[in-house]
């Protein structure tokens, strides 16, 4: 439901455990380079949900093969995506996109 997420979106916010960056693309699909990104943000070896504006080939085949990542479009993340996670990692347009829809 809607406001199941807009509190959990909430919650994440309030405890620190949602990262917000510009943008989440990246130029390769090689999984180091999604790590290498994840290390950037000392997010390394925890379970995150990757919430994005939409997906990109290269995001969902660099993540494919990391069992504590899950990625998820804005639009499509359910309560329980949001809550099954140690951190939320979103771009800012996902950010905009959760704002329209909750409001």
């Amino acid at each position: 439901s809607r406001i199941a997420r807009r509190s959990i979106l909430s919650n994440a916010f309030l405890e620190k455990k949602i990262v917000v960056v510009d943008t989440l693309e990246i130029e390769s699909h090689k999984t180091a380079k999604f790590i290498s990104v994840l290390k950037s943000l000392n997010l390394i070896n925890k379970k995150v949900t990757v919430v994005v504006s939409h997906m990109e080939d290269n995001i969902r085949r660099a993540t494919k093969n990391l069992e504590k990542i899950f990625v998820v479009q804005s639009s499509k993340a359910s309560t329980y995506d949001l809550i099954d996670c140690e951190c939320i990692l979103a771009d800012k347009k996902s950010i905009e996109i959760f704002v329209k829809i909750l409001s």
